[in-house]
């Protein structure tokens, strides 16, 4: 789809948001066992793609942004039918299989990518972080994480890079987590600040570089004073500070001693059919 694949002069690591592939496909795909198969047939067109040497599967296992606000994500509907049978489905192959699964208590799928996205930079690897889910966008780095942000076994993997966020947003992915504060994110119920939509966020970060830096000088950046007067309120409230906190993905999440042993080649993923 996409010429964006990652260099190959460094390793590569791929981490998949298991929720985010699975939910596609049961929508897609209508069954269980076809999702299934398609899920495992996606990792080893991936890993012949790619040749990463390690394949994480994250599992969502809870969230911590539940318990300092209890609104999150409380707008989504029911999972479709089938859907925990499809994890433990797809859990169980592979572990079966001796592929490297990751959950960790509290921390969603995201934060693990995030975590293991640090590891592998710090270990000069390259991280291939498998979702559609925009949250993954602030961990994006020229040369060092790239995104595949979908898999067609007929048109290829759909990449997307800190390039593509310029082109299409105009921002940096260090400038990301700014623009999500402020605009929120209806899917996961974030109201972000009241009255700034997308292009009101993006020519303040565009003008002033980040939020703190608009704060410091409030009147270097192209908006009207209502919009000034909204983001100074949304200071103030301290739902700046809250919204940051829960769009940031946590880079630190406990990942199990035994998981951080130095190498870790991946299984075979040539599996179920």
């Amino acid at each position: 789809m996409s010429n964006d694949k990652p260099n190959n002069g460094k390793p590569n690591w791929a981490i998949v948001d298991v929720s985010n592939w699975a939910y596609k496909l049961l929508s897609t795909q209508g069954t269980v066992d076809r999702s299934v198969r398609l899920f495992f047939r996606w990792i080893t067109y991936l890993h012949g793609d790619t040749r990463a040497e390690r394949i994480v599967l994250a599992f969502d296992c809870g969230s911590f942004r539940d318990r300092i606000y209890p609104l999150y994500k409380s707008g989504r509907g029911r999972k479709p039918d089938g859907w925990h049978e499809l994890l433990d489905a797809i859990d169980n192959t592979a572990t079966s299989e001796g592929l490297d699964v990751l959950r960790v208590e509290n921390f969603e799928a995201d934060d693990i990518a995030a975590t293991v996205t640090r590891i592998a930079r710090e270990r000069g690897r390259r991280a291939i972080i498998c979702t559609a889910d925009k949250d993954a966008r602030q961990l994006l780095h020229d040369g060092e994480v790239v995104i595949a942000r979908s898999v067609g076994l007929s048109k290829g993997i759909e990449w997307y890079n800190a390039a593509r966020l310029k082109l299409d947003h105009g921002l940096t992915p260090g400038q990301w987590i700014d623009y999500q504060t402020l605009i929120g994110d209806k899917v996961d119920n974030l109201p972000g600040c009241d009255g700034i939509g997308p292009e009101t966020a993006k020519a303040l970060l565009q003008s002033a570089g980040s939020l703190d830096n608009h704060y410091r000088q409030p009147f270097s950046a192209p908006i009207n004073d209502r919009a000034r007067a909204k983001l100074s309120a949304f200071h103030r409230s301290g739902l700046r500070d809250l919204m940051r906190r829960l769009v940031t993905l946590h880079d630190a999440a406990p990942l199990p001693a035994d998981w951080l042993r130095e190498t870790t080649p991946t299984a075979d993923p040539e599996l179920a059919r």
